[in-house]
């Protein structure tokens, strides 16, 4: 098939992952980048302005299809978004170009103005089964699940020696601040990698940042380089989990998860992975696991086959074409 892939594209973005995975199942794919123009350089501030921009009735239509305008040019098999199109350019690329699909990679909290709901998309995956059931009883047409993924060609061991501290990787959004203070108050060793905006967090969050964000086979080396990884989840997480914690499984680190009861679907707890619910066992598994390096050698490498085994972008799409009925 020949695939077109919107949304983000840089090495390890969704889209980006996804396209790689489709071209390793033999199909041809065009990766036409993010469905938001700007003619200014990305930055915090100019994306908050251009999401004002993209929500405008008639505005917001002139520049996605200028975002997206290559998309225009030639007829695809299939064309698999990683963000919500605003409906008539979903009816448009449905008319002119070939079948679209949303593939939802946000948790609940993300859904924006739901445009999704009223788009001529042929299907809509999220990865949320709470959500896809909730939407299934309601009637609500072409919803179904399908969960993050890894990919095993950049999510993958690396050496694995400097375990010297307890990784976060990923924004520090208040909840998951909170927690990382009480974490650091009680002697837990944490270093900290995203794109956060530093300012306004806490002194003893900004000491332990390093200001990075990482991507493909770095962040898998701090995956790797790390007593254990933790996760803590976004409270909209209902019964989801996120892209993390297939990426540290993959690259065979010690993984301390907070619990979703989709967990257990996709890794075994105390063999594969180590699971919380609240901060007594959120710190006896970090205790745990800065006490006895054998758990992380026991339970990274078994994590990391389970992921390439299960849980990998090829894995989802396979999930996604038998849905559409696809070859």
């Amino acid at each position: 098939m020949r695939i077109a892939l919107i949304g983000p594209d840089k090495p390890d973005d969704f889209a980006y992952l996804i396209g790689r995975a489709a071209n390793e199942l033999g199909h041809s794919v065009d990766l036409l980048g993010p469905a938001t123009w700007s003619p200014f350089p990305a930055s915090r501030r100019v994306n908050a302005v251009a999401e004002v921009m993209t929500r405008d009735p008639r505005l917001g239509v002139k520049l996605a299809r200028k975002a997206i305008k290559s998309a225009f040019s030639q007829p695809f098999d299939l064309i698999i978004s990683v963000q919500s199109l605003r409906p008539e350019i979903v009816d448009e690329l449905s008319r002119r170009v070939g079948p679209v699909v949303l593939w939802f990679p946000d948790h609940v909290s993300n859904l924006g103005p739901l445009w999704m709901f009223s788009a001529a998309y042929r299907a809509v995956f999220f990865k949320d089964p709470l959500l896809v059931q909730r939407l299934n009883n309601l009637g609500v047409n072409n919803i179904h699940y399908l969960a993050e993924a890894c990919d095993p060609i950049v999510h993958r061991p690396t050496d694995g020696q400097q375990l010297s501290s307890v990784a976060i990787v990923g924004n520090i959004y208040p909840t998951r601040a909170q927690l990382l203070e009480r974490l650091i108050r009680d002697s837990i060793p944490l270093k900290l990698y995203g794109g956060s905006y530093l300012g306004y967090l806490s002194p003893e969050l900004r000491e332990r940042h390093t200001g990075l964000y990482l991507r493909g086979l770095e962040k898998s080396s701090v995956f790797c380089n790390s007593i254990a990884v933790l996760n803590n989840l976004h409270p909209a997480e209902m019964t989801s989990m996120n892209a993390r914690l297939f990426e540290s499984t993959a690259a065979g680190a010690l993984v301390v998860t907070e619990k979703r009861e989709t967990l257990s679907d996709y890794f075994a707890i105390d063999t594969e992975v180590l699971a919380f619910t609240n901060y007594d066992e959120l710190m006896d598994r970090l205790r745990n696991a800065m006490s006895d390096p054998s758990v992380r050698k026991k339970l990274g490498p078994a994590a990391s086959r389970r992921a390439h085994s299960d849980h990998t972008y090829a894995h989802r799409l396979a999930s996604m074409f038998e849905v559409l009925e696809l070859e």
